[in-house]
């Protein structure tokens, strides 16, 4: 969407209380700035700052994947069972049981 053309718009309609509208036509009134720049403002740097952060979090799941598949065993999701001398032993609970039980 270009941010210079005006006819790339479209209506937007959402509910706010009372009291939050008054204030916010009061504070836009007093600075002399029309509502629908100082709203347009706010999306524009909400959106600016959760798409840094949601770039660094997908940054950041990257690398984690990338270390958890580098070591001697691949992260599979599935916990890995301890076996000794006949008995393996139960990976939720750490209890040990006879093969076979």
């Amino acid at each position: 969407m270009n941010q210079d053309n005006q006819t790339d718009t479209v209506l937007m309609n959402f509910r706010i209380p009372i009291h939050l509208k008054d204030a916010f036509d009061q504070v836009c009134k007093f600075n002399h700035r029309p509502k629908t720049s100082v709203l347009l403002m706010l999306i524009r740097d909400f959106v600016e700052e959760q798409s840094e952060k949601i770039g660094s979090e997908l940054k950041r799941r990257e690398r984690l994947k990338e270390q958890l598949g580098t070591g001697s065993q691949k992260f599979t999701g599935e916990p890995e069972v301890e076996t000794w001398n006949g008995y393996t032993k139960d990976p939720v609970t750490g209890t040990w049981s006879q093969i076979g039980d």
